[in-house]
């Protein structure tokens, strides 16, 4: 009977051997990862579809941030965050960034707009028109990129 259990238990640590090297590689767990609203209809679905296939066993947990999500990462509150891109950003060399989408700026402008003709539009331009912008708190990286873009021009 001791015989018995003790294949037991050996066989039951071989298995938790095994379970934590999958762990370990990523092949099972739980992956937390953060987004702003605009990658949740672009290319997410196909990352999480693809990461799926691979790593059945995984776990994905999805939250989407708002404002500065950065420190949602830095703080392990998720592990994997998909965020406007920004010399702000950048900044931070403890983290490791990869470019996944590249939109263009787009400017909405009334009909009767001296501009709303021109198929492109120089920043400069721009430079004495009002413009409503996502607030920082909902689109930190985006806004720091567009008011750098203005000051660069």
């Amino acid at each position: 009977a001791f015989l018995v259990e003790a294949y037991g238990i050996l066989s039951q640590l071989e298995q938790a051997v095994r379970t934590t090297k999958r762990i370990n590689r990523g092949e099972k767990g739980c992956l937390n990862i953060g987004f702003n609203s605009s990658i949740a209809n672009s290319v997410l679905p196909d990352i999480l579809i693809n990461f799926c296939g691979r790593f059945p066993e995984v776990e994905i947990v999805c939250r989407e941030l708002s404002g500065f999500a950065i420190q949602s990462l830095r703080d392990h509150q998720i592990d994997v965050g998909f965020f406007y891109f920004s010399d702000a950003i950048a900044e931070y060399d403890d983290l490791d960034f990869r470019i996944v989408l590249e939109e263009p700026l787009i400017i909405v402008l009334p009909e009767k707009h001296p501009l709303a003709t021109h198929s492109k539009i120089e920043l400069k331009a721009l430079k004495e028109e009002a413009f409503v912008l996502l607030s920082r708190q909902f689109a930190s990286g985006l806004s720091e990129q567009i008011h750098a873009l203005f000051l660069s021009s």
